[in-house]
């Protein structure tokens, strides 16, 4: 697992990355808490090292804005961008989800 920063226009998307993007990929994202490790004590990280010692890499982001729609989905959609430019060209997500009220 390597911490790594991925550079966007309104902030860095702080995100823990393992193995290598291949030509599929695991984009991981943990709810309105934000943060890594996921539910259940650190079921992604668990997920990530897995499927990092099945040639899989992952990605879990550190959402900037929490529990808000609109920035979580540009931050995902970052993520995607990055993986993409590693060569990744199948995506798949697991995220556990909470939006603040509007």
């Amino acid at each position: 697992m390597q911490r790594i920063a991925i550079p966007s226009p309104i902030g860095d998307i702080h995100c823990e990355q393992f193995g290598e993007a291949s030509s599929d990929a695991l984009i991981r994202v943990f709810g309105a808490g934000s943060g890594f490790g996921g539910p259940a004590r650190g079921v992604y990280t668990r997920l990530g090292e897995q499927l990092a010692d099945e040639q899989i890499g992952s990605l879990c982001l550190d959402y900037r804005r929490p529990a808000y729609l609109q920035p979580c989905v540009a931050d995902a959609s970052e993520a995607i961008g990055y993986l993409s430019r590693l060569g990744a060209n199948g995506f798949f997500s697991l995220a556990t989800l909470s939006v603040a009220p509007s």
